[in-house]
């Protein structure tokens, strides 16, 4: 296509022949990296990249590609350091030459590609990278990390506003549940009220028309909208205060948990259950003066009027299983039937139609995201039987939960089975790797060669408390044996990290490995019986973080002829439990921390 005012940027999707047109063109690689929904991508789409300038440099220097970091979760998670649009340029045999965050205007956009231009023109591009891939660590490093973690987790608190940091207030779940669980082992009211803090926060960015949560805070306080809507973050929302329900009894955490489906169920709910990814922030007759704050401080007549912002109708496996296990979650807190219709309807849907035989998920499906030209990103579809890690961990940790709730052995038996497929495909394994331990985030041959296989941070986390939960449920050690060996991968690299959220998600993990679960097994012949069934119920209602409830046959515990439950930690065990009433207070005992633990502060 000629360069001028009326070309456009000619997009390519990742893959070996956009790398081979570089080296035959001697081009660089320009890699956009972002998500639909993300308003800094719309920006640098629909201004930056409809620059006749900018269109021209990068037309005639460089093969553009675009990727959708939900599509392409191998490529998301290796750039999700520079934000959203993240931009990458690359040489033709896949080294990084430079990187850069956000949203770039023309006027600052034009001058880096020129200097990037004459760099190659001089012979001068010097690879940059700047994204670290996780390294095996030393024997007894990770009991090392777990202290330093847990007490720079704390040390980030903001205690004034709740949150774990002083600028943009995120909402996430980490260190929420993170403050929980230590609240709840060492009877911490500090870190309880930290976490109460910080719910008290989200709910000041839960939209009061059509519920749902925005994104973050621009200010400390929690005043300062930045008004899009996300799954992920509808999902935090749901699980947390879900449990400052549990933690407190007070109903109005109740209230706002509803003001989250309300919007999870209006806006956001294929017809199958499932939920779509994002909402951006401007509806589509937005006038002028007024921006998307604004717009959603306008009723709901009067926002209609204007149209409703546009959904990213991808429906995408990770994202649906940090829904289910919110609503399941949920369902513990409430036992209100309808939230765990919510879990189970979503999950079967993609069990349905996602689950490889080798027991893994596909993370996307094409005719789920709508027509391609109602989005920024050319997108791909798993049709090639590609596994993605990050679908594997956050489906497998909802489908942990689901067991949990409901003792239904169908989703044990999907559990175990994506178990599997995880370490068959994508541990780093001898011959296959180097055999270090912790996960790949793809099985795509197409990566290979391209740029190096990456172990994301993240991934490799979620990979291993699902790991640990399913060795609890199965009984089978060599699930825990892969956590440890992905967390020896990552566990130095986290405890370097400021983020609180980052540095959460290591502790929460490093905590499971440390401390164990507090095992409640149902023990009947008859899983259907009345006596056995109160009991499971029982257990279900009891709040313990680290609770791995399932029912089970006799032959690790007696039979006692009648129902019993038994609530054992790794180091003690309750007597028989006949009386769901008793539950409670037994569970409460067994479930101290253990002293001596490595994470105790």
């Amino acid at each position: 296509m000629a360069a001028g005012d009326s070309a456009q940027i000619e997009w390519q999707t990742w893959g070996a022949p956009a790398f081979e047109r570089a080296r035959r063109e001697g081009k660089m690689v320009l890699v956009d990296v972002g998500i639909e929904g993300c308003t800094a991508c719309r920006w640098m789409f629909e201004d930056t990249y409809q620059d006749s300038e900018v269109v021209r440099r990068v037309n005639e220097r460089f093969v553009p590609i675009a990727v959708d970091a939900n599509v392409r979760p191998d490529l998301g998670d290796r750039y999700a350091r520079w934000g959203w649009p993240a931009t990458i340029v690359l040489s033709p045999d896949g080294a990084q030459v430079f990187a850069v965050r956000g949203n770039k205007r023309p006027r600052n956009f034009i001058p880096i590609l020129d200097e990037l231009i004459d760099r190659q023109r001089r012979g001068a591009l010097e690879e940059d990278a700047r994204v670290p891939i996780a390294e095996p660590v030393a024997e007894g490093a990770v009991a090392e990390a777990c202290a330093e973690v847990t007490s720079r987790v704390s040390g980030l608190a903001d205690v004034a506003h709740g949150g774990w940091s002083s600028g943009i207030k995120l909402v996430s779940l980490a260190p929420v549940e993170h403050a929980f669980l230590r609240a709840h082992l060492w009877d911490d009211g500090d870190q309880r009220e930290q976490a109460l803090r910080t719910l008290r926060g989200w709910t000041r960015l839960i939209d009061p028309v059509w519920g749902g949560i925005f994104v973050a805070s621009r200010r400390p306080d929690w005043t300062g909208i930045i008004p899009e809507k996300r799954t992920v973050h509808q999902a935090a929302a749901l699980y947390g205060f879900a449990e400052a329900y549990l933690v407190t009894g007070d109903d109005s955490w109740l209230g706002h948990a509803d003001a989250i489906h309300r919007y999870a169920s209006g806006f956001m709910q294929h017809a199958d259950g499932t939920w779509y990814a994002t909402q951006e922030d401007a509806a589509p007759g937005l006038p002028r003066g007024m921006d998307a704050s604004g717009y959603y401080a306008l009723p709901d007549e009067e926002r209609r009027r204007y149209g409703i912002p546009p959904i990213d109708h991808g429906v995408y496996t990770d994202l649906n299983g940090l829904m289910i296990r919110a609503y399941a979650r949920l369902y513990e807190a409430t036992r209100d039937e309808r939230f765990l219709l919510e879990a189970t309807r979503a999950a079967d849907a993609l069990l349905e139609a996602r689950r490889l035989p080798s027991g893994a998920m596909r993370q996307s499906d094409e005719n789920r995201m709508g027509p391609a030209g109602e989005r920024m990103r050319a997108y791909e579809t798993d049709a090639s039987g590609r596994v993605y890690l990050k679908a594997q961990p956050y489906f497998g940790l909802a489908l942990g939960t689901l067991y949990r709730s409901t003792g239904d052995a169908r989703y044990l038996e999907a559990s175990r089975g994506l178990g599997d497929a995880l370490l068959a495909v994508l541990e780093d394994r001898d011959g296959n790797g180097g055999g270090t331990g912790g996960f790949f985030a793809t099985t795509g041959t197409d990566t290979d060669g391209l740029i190096p296989r990456d172990k994301p941070f993240y991934d490799n986390i979620a990979a291993a408390r699902f790991l640990l939960a399913l060795a609890v449920d199965t009984h089978d050690p060599s699930y825990r044996e892969a956590a440890e060996r992905a967390l020896a991968t990552v566990a130095v690299t986290g405890a370097r990290s400021r983020g609180g959220a980052r540095l959460a998600e290591l502790a929460l993990a490093l905590e499971g490995l440390s401390l164990g679960p507090v095992e409640f097994s149902v023990v009947t012949t008859d899983r259907t019986a009345s006596d056995a069934r109160a009991l499971f119920a029982a257990g279900v209602g009891v709040y313990e973080p680290r609770k791995a409830l399932h029912y089970e046959a006799p032959g690790r515990y007696p039979d006692l002829g009648r129902a019993a439950i038994f609530v054992c930690t790794d180091n003690a065990c309750s007597s028989p439990v006949f009386d769901p009433a008793e539950l409670r207070e037994t569970a409460a005992h067994l479930g101290l921390a253990a002293p001596g633990s490595a994470c105790e502060p």
